[in-house]
């Protein structure tokens, strides 16, 4: 639903903190059905994030990842100037890598 990490649901529905329809659910295999069934987090109502779309013509000098152990600029470097809670999530999808010098 874009709350949290899949590991972090987890915990969360391990300890209790979890509720679907109103009933507290520590099995983290229970089935939700988006759209019909209410889920809370420490009585908060979580509902299904907003999807957007971005799309970025990537310069040859950057790679697609979230952190690069070269020390090289990523595309998210683009989005921090938003600084939005919503960008979170931005899940980078198309060439990843970062092209070779050609040289003629």
């Amino acid at each position: 639903m874009g709350y949290c990490s899949r590991s972090r649901a987890e915990a969360f529905v391990r300890a209790g903190r979890v509720r679907i329809n109103g009933a507290v659910r520590r099995n983290v295999e229970t089935p939700v059905h988006l759209g019909k069934d209410r889920v809370e987090i420490d009585g908060r109502e979580i509902k299904t994030a907003e999807k957007i779309y971005l799309m970025l013509n990537k310069p040859r000098s950057v790679v697609t990842t979230a952190s690069d152990e070269r020390g090289r600029e990523t595309i998210y470097s683009f989005l921090q100037k938003y600084n939005d809670v919503s960008l979170n999530w931005v899940a980078p999808v198309g060439r990843l890598d970062k092209p070779a010098k050609v040289f003629y």
